[in-house]
């Protein structure tokens, strides 16, 4: 009795991921630019997200990197579509460029279409 129950919802589960499968198309994004801080040297780190409506996607990311002057970053990310077919994009960026140890997020405001 109990496997029937089970067997139709392993069914339902799977006739519900196969229109989401097929209609992801995958997007990448390649960031590039420059941090201006006082220091010669310092480490950051960034986390490249999506927003969305319930919860925001973390799409790419650095790992604990070395700045020296000039401080350049280079940071790629990678998504499969988004509900609303708009990417709104942001950088969380932790780094000790100052004395506080700063975590700021930083909107881009990137809106590109999905095809």
């Amino acid at each position: 009795m109990f496997a029937p129950k089970l067997m139709i919802f392993y069914v339902v589960v799977v006739l519900l991921a196969i229109p989401s499968s097929i209609n992801a198309y995958l997007s990448t994004f390649q960031f590039e630019g420059q941090f201006e801080c006082n220091k010669p040297s310092f480490h950051y780190r960034i986390v490249v997200y999506e927003n969305d409506n319930i919860f925001d996607d973390a799409i790419g990311h650095t790992d604990r990197m070395y700045s020296r002057e000039p401080h350049m970053y280079n940071v790629s990310a990678s998504d499969t579509g988004d509900g609303n077919n708009f990417y709104e994009i942001y950088f969380q960026i932790l780094h000790d460029c100052d004395d506080r140890n700063l975590s700021m997020n930083s909107p881009l405001h990137l809106v590109k279409k999905a095809k």
